[in-house]
């Protein structure tokens, strides 16, 4: 999603939101709230597909790697139990196989996929004897559920690329009807200027905010990792959607949906979160970056 489609999307959130607050107001203007009803689908299927380019190319990749990282550690455990059950039993070709399986993870893609399988099938074919070595079906289960997700994610980019396409061109439409909206409910609200100062005044507020600030070049030196933000509401624990997350001392904000804010790179160490949301009072929260990806959910408190 480009810089200026995210403006679009979150100016039409926060005009939605003013139009929303003043629902008595908007009801009294049947093409005011026409065009509400108008804005607020078209900001719904733009969260779709926004979300689904995140979890496009990108999506693939980071569960393609989880699976891999976690049956990866679990098919190593299970080797070396393997290989003493094959010393056990002496079946000493077993047994070097399982050896070098440690080193043979190096191999990428199909290669590591490959050994993964291998150690799956003789895992399940021995799985009785293996039982009294520890290894249980729960954990042959997991292992399996690893493996399949690896090869399902592997197989993954080429659908990716299309349907990331896809997402791209229908993205284009809603952020086009967004804007074409929101340019129909100001010459309506022109009206209200004098009428309705308190809803004109938060109104344009909304409008002409310019929130998305400016993206600050990262120095490549400079240890970054990525985070999402989630904000939820701190008595129902439903996540807020349309609501801010800013890192204290950055320009660049991120607007939450239904799965949080788009994952976003932040320098590594000591980082204050800050969040802002319609109807919630402004939010922080104290977190450490690591090299690890991470989901940090902010617990917000309604304002009334």
């Amino acid at each position: 999603m480009t810089r200026p489609q995210n403006s679009i999307l979150t100016r039409g959130k926060r005009v939605s939101g003013v139009l929303t607050k003043f629902v008595i107001d908007v009801t009294a203007i049947i093409k005011l709230k026409n065009l509400q009803t108008s804005l607020n689908a078209h900001i719904v299927l733009a969260d779709k597909y926004k979300d689904d380019q995140i979890r496009g190319l990108k999506g693939y990749a980071t569960k393609k790697n989880n699976f891999k990282k976690e049956g990866t550690k679990q098919a190593v455990i299970f080797a070396g139990i393997i290989h003493e059950f094959a010393v056990d039993t002496g079946d000493n070709v077993l047994a070097g196989e399982m050896k070098l399986v440690k080193t043979s993870f190096e191999g990428k893609g199909e290669l590591a996929l490959s050994l993964m399988k291998n150690i799956l099938n003789i895992v399940t074919a021995n799985k009785i004897a293996l039982a009294e070595y520890g290894i249980t079906d729960p954990q042959i289960a997991a292992y399996k559920a690893n493996v399949d997700g690896f090869e399902e994610e592997l197989n993954g980019p080429d659908a990716a690329i299309g349907h990331k396409h896809y997402d791209t061109t229908e993205l284009d439409k809603e952020i086009i009807a967004i804007d074409e909206n929101l340019a129909s409910i100001e010459k309506i609200m022109a009206n209200q200027a004098e009428a309705k100062p308190e809803f004109f005044s938060e109104f344009t507020s909304a409008n002409n905010d310019g929130i998305l600030g400016g993206h600050k070049k990262r120095d490549p030196k400079i240890p970054v990792g990525s985070i999402i933000i989630e904000l939820k509401d701190i008595n129902t624990k439903n996540m807020i959607v349309g609501g801010i997350a800013l890192v204290e001392g950055e320009e660049e904000v991120h607007v939450t949906t239904l799965s949080g804010t788009p994952s976003f790179e932040a320098v590594q160490g000591a980082q204050k979160i800050i969040a802002t949301a319609i109807y919630y009072k402004p939010a922080n929260k104290e977190i450490i970056v690591t090299g690890e990806e991470q989901i940090i959910e902010i617990l917000m408190e309604p304002l009334i």
